[in-house]
């Protein structure tokens, strides 16, 4: 399963976006809330698969 290794970034790559759509918010002074749990669940999303992949990649290397 070699994708799940590259999907980690897309979650990364969300997260910067949202981020970026955030702070335009921000400073346009509206509503970001949404928005920005967003980030952060993209954030926690790219760790948490970071995380399973390195486990899974042990796994492999003990069989």
């Amino acid at each position: 399963m070699k994708y799940f290794k590259y999907t980690q970034y897309l979650y990364l790559v969300a997260s910067i976006l949202f981020l970026i759509s955030v702070i335009v918010k921000i400073i346009n002074q509206e509503e970001y809330g949404l928005q920005a749990i967003i980030a952060v669940g993209f954030a926690i999303m790219f760790f948490v698969r970071r995380r399973f992949v390195k486990k899974m990649e042990n796994n492999k290397k003990n069989l």
